[in-house]
């Protein structure tokens, strides 16, 4: 095993990330993008959101999700949220 995720359903097909974790030795390979991409195929997911931080953010920009600040909504901690919508 090189990765997981972790959701949340929100709907029949539509799902919160929670989690994504790749093997470090595997990381920068595609992997992240290939496990998101084969969850949204297999389970016929049409929306699908993340919350994340600014050290995560550009990897679901470069995957097409829309990105918007939610402010810091921890102290010193600007969040956002990520959701790709998947027709």
């Amino acid at each position: 095993m090189v990765g997981i995720i972790g959701v949340i359903w929100l709907t029949e097909n539509e799902v919160e990330l929670k989690h994504i974790s790749i093997k470090a030795s595997k990381r920068r390979q595609g992997l992240g993008k290939k496990l998101i991409y084969e969850f949204i195929k297999e389970n016929q997911i049409k929306r699908i959101e993340v919350e994340t931080d600014k050290n995560s953010v550009n990897f679901y920009k470069k995957i097409g999700f829309k990105i918007t600040s939610l402010g810091e909504k921890y102290s010193g901690v600007e969040r956002y949220k990520c959701i790709k919508d998947c027709y």
